[in-house]
């Protein structure tokens, strides 16, 4: 072997670009699927860059591309779970340290992609972050599942059944206190999206009605079904109505608003963006409930919400909120919090007057939310009254404010219908909070399927296997700052980082959105870690050169 590593003189990289590349549309066991976090790195090229780098390169160009050849071999996602493909990478590591373990540090671990592929290949892992959001991920992808998930001899993960049976617990302990604010229609069923606008009282005087902000008329515009809906006057107000069949009078691709300009279907008068944005901040946009979704098996409905349903999104959710108990420790049950007026570029709600992060939601959107991060608090207490160990119960209770998380990021009114697909993007479809003004809402118990809540759960007992297969041993999880370690020096083989970019994804603004939530459901459980407003700001690097 020669001094140099293996990543100084070759990689698979067709293999790894082409796995790495699939990556992004993976979910069944993804450990993106445990937790959002931005611009994290593809787990194939992850593995291929910490075995490149630990390996010496043996300074035989036969011996190299067998050795290639095996790093080619474990690229795809499916491969970190088998044994069989990793086994040979770990070994040529341990033999190449016979010392002990190569140790392995990352100090901007992030949503612990590099960690995570250290481990799977024996490594003794150090994953260090100041953020407290990029602290908990690492705690729910490099520890916990490693300490308390491994697989049993049935194949069962006592980690994720335990998950998936306190997840349950909270949809039975929250689901009657949902049903006032989400009522049935006459079969009993309820909708599964509600579609909801932004409005804005027109400036003529003779006009004065509440103007709809959409950015499309349309609902549906697939090959399998088209939906729309169209603005009719009165003297005072402005209706809408929903069309399921015949042919749009008006082109659906026109909206109320475009480029945050505004105009008003009753009278034509327009509103410039920047009459707009400050009428968002003086004044402060209303909210209308215009259209809801039904899904029956297959079949689709759109329709005009009812009374009920009107009535139950507006009246019973603000009775309900304002219900809603301070926790133990005096922190409000809503995220009444600032928003950071520094992080303007990527929190474009600021821009419009959506300054704090409560008003990043409506006010059932917040009730649900505030309902549930306390049902997580009742699940740990519940926990720790069946003699639960109390380390464990703070690792479910971890996971379980993680769906909350995942229920906030698809249930805020800056989520996105897409017409031609008929499906929601979530809060956070780029590194950034962009405007909508027209945005749905959904039932997260809602649906035959069992709802969104459903959904991620299965995302995270899923996550939760495949980070209890990486290894044995968990990495050590420390909260920092990597500009003063806590280490000496040689204390790794290895340093391997994705170092931040230069104010291209701001963390640390990006993650108060969840951070204000987890103070809210797991805050207790962490002491210290959440004792500020905001996740760190001074210390937070966001250039290197």
């Amino acid at each position: 072997m020669t001094t140099r590593r293996l990543i100084e003189e070759e990689m698979p990289l067709d293999s790894v670009n082409a796995a790495s590349a699939r990556e992004k549309s993976l979910r069944h066991g993804h450990i993106s699927t445990m937790h959002l976090w931005w611009a994290r790195r593809p787990l194939a090229m992850c593995r291929a860059l910490v075995f490149g780098t630990l390996l010496p390169d043996p300074g035989n160009d036969r011996r190299r591309q067998e050795i290639l050849a095996l790093m080619a071999a474990t690229s795809q996602f499916e491969a970190g779970d088998d044994a069989r493909k990793v086994e040979p990478l770990r070994k040529l590591l341990a033999d190449a340290y016979p010392d002990g373990r190569p140790k392995v540090l990352d100090c901007f671990a992030g949503g612990g992609a590099i960690p995570l592929e250290s481990l799977r290949l024996g490594c003794d892992t150090t994953a260090l972050d100041l953020n407290p959001v990029a602290y908990l991920i690492q705690k729910a992808c490099l520890e916990y599942p490693q300490r308390f998930g491994r697989t049993g001899d049935l194949g069962r993960n006592q980690l994720a059944e335990d998950f998936l049976f306190w997840a349950a617990w909270i949809r039975d302990r929250v689901a009657s206190d949902l049903d006032i604010v989400f009522p049935s229609v006459q079969d009993g069923r309820r909708p599964n999206v509600y579609f909801w606008c932004r409005t804005i009282r027109c400036p003529d005087p003779g006009c004065q009605r509440a103007i709809p902000l959409v950015s499309s008329r349309w609902l549906a515009n697939s090959t399998r079904r088209k939906a729309w809906i169209e603005f009719h006057s009165t003297s005072t107000a402005i209706s809408v109505t929903v069309h399921t069949t015949g042919a749009p009078t008006t082109d659906p691709k026109m909206g109320t608003i475009r480029a945050s300009s505004a105009t008003c279907p009753a009278c034509g008068a327009g509103i410039s963006a920047a009459e707009v944005r400050q009428y968002g901040k003086r004044i402060g946009f209303g909210e209308q409930l215009y259209a809801v979704l039904d899904v029956v098996g297959r079949n689709r409905t759109y329709r005009v919400p009812t009374q009920d349903e009107i009535d139950g999104a507006l009246v019973q959710a603000e009775v309900r909120l304002q219900d809603l108990p301070d926790l133990e420790d005096g922190t409000s049950g809503i995220p009444d919090e600032p928003c950071d007026a520094i992080g303007y570029i990527n929190l474009q709600n600021l821009v419009f007057g959506f300054d704090t992060w409560k008003s990043l939601f409506n006010k059932r959107q917040l009730f649900v939310l505030g309902r549930l991060a306390l049902a997580v608090r009742e699940a740990h207490r519940e926990m720790l009254a069946h003699s639960i160990q109390p380390e464990y119960a703070r690792a479910l209770a971890t996971y379980l404010a993680f769906l909350v998380d995942k229920i906030a990021d698809y249930d805020s009114s800056f989520t996105s219908w897409v017409p031609t697909g008929e499906f929601q993007r979530d809060t956070f479809p780029r590194q950034a909070i962009s405007m909508v003004w027209d945005y749905v809402e959904t039932d997260p118990f809602g649906g035959s399927d069992g709802g969104i809540w459903a959904n991620h759960m299965r995302w995270i007992e899923l996550a939760i296997c495949h980070a209890s297969n990486a290894s044995p041993v968990p990495a050590q999880v420390l909260r920092g700052n990597a500009q003063t370690l806590p280490f000496d020096d040689a204390t790794f083989d290895a340093v391997i980082v994705d170092p931040p970019y230069y104010i291209s994804v701001m963390y640390s603004d990006l993650s108060d959105f969840f951070y204000v939530w987890l103070k809210r459901s797991i805050g207790p459980e962490y002491p210290g870690l959440f004792a500020t407003q905001w996740t760190p700001k001074d210390e937070v690097t966001v250039q290197v050169s």
